[in-house]
């Protein structure tokens, strides 16, 4: 989809894999971060299923996990440009936003709507 906000790291778990230690591959493999240099926290967990065909759900367990981090510069940031046209920072009010108003229509991709709106509610419960 062009043109929408995404996650940033996502991927799935190795078979014999703990998600945590899939964040960390994921998080190299996807923007080039070494993943001992931050702080990475795991939020929660939730099920998602999604209909990709009339015969076809795909059902998912989905760990979601939050990178702390100094700022850090998106040109410095590598990715594959084959399926990223670019980084952003977007601040936390800004994503409250995009996220408030997730349909087709707005600038994030609807598929991680839910993901999203999960993570809002859960930083305001935590205070982080």
């Amino acid at each position: 989809m062009e043109d929408k906000y995404s996650i940033s790291v996502v991927g799935h778990v190795d078979a014999g894999e703990y998600s945590f230690k899939a964040v960390q591959r994921e998080l190299k493999e996807e923007l080039g971060i070494d993943p001992h240099t931050i702080a990475i926290e795991f939020l929660f967990s939730y099920r998602q299923d999604v209909t990709v065909a009339p015969t076809y759900i795909d059902r998912q367990i989905n760990d979601v996990y939050m990178c702390v981090m100094d700022r850090v510069d998106p040109k410095n940031i590598q990715y594959h440009t084959k399926d990223v046209a670019e980084v952003q920072w977007v601040p936390f009010e800004d994503f409250i936003k995009m996220v408030e108003g997730a349909s087709d229509t707005s600038d994030l991709v609807p598929v991680y709507g839910k993901a999203c709106q999960e993570i809002v509610y859960f930083l305001n419960q935590h205070g982080t």
